[in-house]
């Protein structure tokens, strides 16, 4: 069994050997095992570093950056990481 399938099926309150196709709610429910995996992760980080912050779902999110400026959206993110670490 693949673990995937597993971890939507125990999410979904399915018998852990079902092995269907996945549908909408079950391709939603590994979206949401992302983000629980992702927040935990990122919230150790920040424990590790002693930011004191926590990172929590947003109510509401909709993104209109060009793609071009991802990129650098992204290199902003991680020199502000780096030069807080420095701080700490």
């Amino acid at each position: 069994m693949d673990s995937a399938h597993y971890l939507v099926n125990r999410l979904m309150g399915r018998d852990p050997s079902y092995h269907e196709e996945f549908d909408e709610m079950d391709l939603s429910a590994m979206k949401e095992i992302g983000n629980i995996i992702a927040g935990s992760y990122l919230n150790a980080l920040s424990s590790l570093w002693g930011l004191g912050e926590v990172i929590t779902v947003a109510a509401w999110n909709l993104d209109y950056m060009p793609s071009e400026r991802v990129g650098e959206k992204l290199r902003e993110a991680a020199d502000l990481a780096r030069s807080i670490s420095k701080e700490f």
